[in-house]
């Protein structure tokens, strides 16, 4: 009896329900489909690589196994994906869109990554696109996240920008307002004998 020719034990795989197989460039034997390529059909033709930005498992049979990867949108699996852009994250496979960085999180860099939260001392007021910026001398934020820079209170100073917490003005010191400034020694004949808020 003649063994079945190579081209009928490949139909057969296929009908078998197994994925179809490709030569290996190396050795020739027939292997599964890598990961990122596809072959829909049982020939001894070579494996399709997936569309740009997306991924299939070992073995895929067909274009739609190839979907975008982390960090990359499109409608539909088997087409090529688009990197999210700054400000925006996507942190799962498959089709689908990229949500806007919230408030208080940043993304600096287009494609793959998520949303960071502020550190301590920068805030982000808008979501989407944008960076955390340093709050200013005289402001300070001490949570991670969301919030706003808010001012240092009277008979209290901050002096330089980014993080940092507003300190009480030292005994014989004064500073009148809010924000912005530093505290200004008494001068003579006056007199300030606690720390923070308070007139000479």
């Amino acid at each position: 009896v003649r063994p079945p020719s190579e081209s009928s034990k490949e139909v057969k795989i296929g009908t078998m329900g197994l994925p179809p197989l490709a030569p290996n460039a190396t050795s020739g034997a027939c292997m599964p489909c890598a990961e990122k390529t596809f072959k829909p059909d049982a020939s001894d033709n070579m494996c399709n690589a997936c569309p740009a930005n997306t991924w299939a498992p070992e073995g895929s049979t067909t274009l739609t196994d190839c979907a975008c990867i982390a960090g990359y949108k499109a409608d539909a699996n088997g087409v090529d994906c688009a990197p999210c852009q700054a400000g925006f994250e996507k942190n799962t496979t498959g089709p689908g869109n990229c949500t806007a960085c919230e408030a208080g999180f940043e993304k600096a860099n287009p494609g793959a990554g998520t949303c960071s939260a502020c550190p301590r001392g920068f805030s982000k007021p808008n979501s989407g696109e944008g960076v955390c910026v340093e709050c200013r001398a005289g402001f300070e934020k001490n949570n991670t996240g969301p919030g706003n820079c808010t001012a240092c209170l009277p008979g209290f100073e901050k002096a330089n920008s980014g993080a940092g917490t507003c300190s009480a003005c030292a005994i014989g010191y004064e500073k009148a307002f809010a924000g912005p400034g530093l505290c200004e020694e008494c001068r003579a004949g006056f007199e300030k004998n606690n720390t923070g808020p308070g007139n000479c």
